[in-house]
């Protein structure tokens, strides 16, 4: 079985709109989404404060 993959043709960033400076986790965000409702983060990747 031969693997095939989509053609990726958008990138889509979201900011968290958190204050700056303000350095925040996968699993900080993980739980502001759980918290509203949805099953958890919602991100393929996470960028952090510092370009990690």
């Amino acid at each position: 079985m031969t693997n095939i993959m989509r053609k990726i043709d958008s990138i889509i960033i979201h900011c968290s709109a958190t204050k700056a400076g303000q350095d925040f986790t996968v699993m900080d965000i993980d739980g502001w989404h759980r918290k509203r409702g949805f099953n958890g983060i919602g991100y393929h990747y996470v960028i952090r404060w510092m370009g990690k």
